[in-house]
């Protein structure tokens, strides 16, 4: 069954997705110059709004927001990578898993490939609470690379081939009196 046996009823908003997909081509309508969300995709602005970027910026502009949010996920996944804390590393790949699979899911809702089931594209659809809650996700991100960035800059402890190092402070920065960790215990 394809959404346009089913036009008039349930495959109404996606076929109307189809269409402003089409009408926008390569480089689309202009800033502003939809027709589907004037007249015909009904809530546009919300989980469909992939369909209204394609028929303004055409796949061109579609490509653009597919770079930003690849360079977002891509910046968590290092920060993620470089956290020497165990719950803030699993804290950074959390939400960048949680970015990818509302990314993939909204992009395959519009293009027909998934089921439509709500969930609003990160940063763009609108949606308060959905976009609170990834604004609260990335200023989470943001907090631990500042953390990691700071561990490192103060000299703390990098394990290395089992044995700890510590690497020398920043000149003017004071060391801190805590234990350093040995092959046999703290000392």
């Amino acid at each position: 069954m394809t959404p346009f046996e089913l036009e008039a009823t349930q495959g109404y908003q996606l076929v109307q997705s189809y269409i402003a997909i089409a009408h926008g081509g390569l480089t689309g309508a202009g800033l502003g110059q939809s027709v589907q969300k004037l007249f015909y995709l009904p809530e546009a602005h919300t989980d469909f709004i992939l369909a209204i970027i394609s028929e303004e910026l055409g796949i061109i502009g579609i490509g653009f927001v597919f770079a930003c949010m690849l360079i977002i996920i891509i910046r968590g996944i290092i920060i993620g990578a470089r956290c020497k804390d165990t719950f803030g590393s699993l804290l950074a790949f959390g939400i960048v898993f949680q970015l990818s699979v509302q990314m993939i899911f909204n992009a395959g809702a519009v293009n027909g490939l998934l089921p439509i089931t709500g969930i609003p594209f990160p940063f763009i659809s609108y949606g308060g609470s959905s976009l609170l809650v990834t604004f609260m996700s990335m200023g989470i991100l943001v907090n631990i690379s500042r953390k990691t960035e700071k561990d490192r800059q103060l000299g703390r402890e990098e394990e290395d081939n089992g044995e700890a190092v510590v690497t020398p402070p920043l000149k003017g920065v004071k060391p801190s009196l805590r234990p350093v960790k040995t092959s046999l215990g703290y000392k």
